[in-house]
């Protein structure tokens, strides 16, 4: 087995994802984030189309995970 040495995941060497082609998106902390969630944002967000930024502390809920940029 492989140990992270930051937070002690264990894994057999050569195993991936059973579903390599589903998109897998994780938080800053590396929690693992569905459609639904909701989230605090970090940092200043740009959003295109937007002429202000996401402020950090905004709080966003029922967020929905789209392939892409």
């Amino acid at each position: 087995f492989l140990v992270c040495p930051e937070c002690a995941h264990e894994w057999a060497p050569g195993s991936e994802n059973e579903n390599s082609d589903e998109l897998i998106v994780k938080d800053s902390n590396g929690n693992v984030l569905k459609d639904g969630d909701s989230v605090t944002i970090i940092k200043d967000l740009k959003v295109k189309g937007a002429s202000s930024a996401l402020k950090k502390g905004t709080k966003v809920k029922n967020i929905r995970l789209v392939d892409g940029d």
